[in-house]
């Protein structure tokens, strides 16, 4: 366990893990597409993991945005109101 704790690896180790470990999610996201891959890598530096159970809200409609979400695993819903209904899509991963 402590050979990959993060403090015992080089920036250049630690650099390539990330990239290697979100290549699927946030690599591939269009958001990142044609960036400089020095900004994708402080990107994946400051990522930081969150957990929510089934009825969670991740946000709610006119909230100020000041977090990017990518769904690593799992299912979102993503309620849109309508004037008859609110529709849903579903994002699963």
């Amino acid at each position: 366990d402590a050979l990959f704790h993060k403090n015992n690896l080089s920036p250049a180790l630690e650099n390539a893990l990330l990239v290697y470990l979100y290549r699927d999610t946030v690599c591939s996201s269009e958001y990142f597409l044609n960036k400089d891959a020095n900004y994708i890598i402080e990107v994946l530096r400051v990522l930081e993991f969150q957990v929510f159970l089934p009825g969670d809200y991740v946000t709610r409609r006119g909230e100020i945005a000041s977090t990017m979400y990518f769904i690593s695993r799992g299912m979102l819903a993503i309620l849109v109101p309508s004037q008859n209904h609110s529709e849903k899509t579903l994002v699963d991963r």
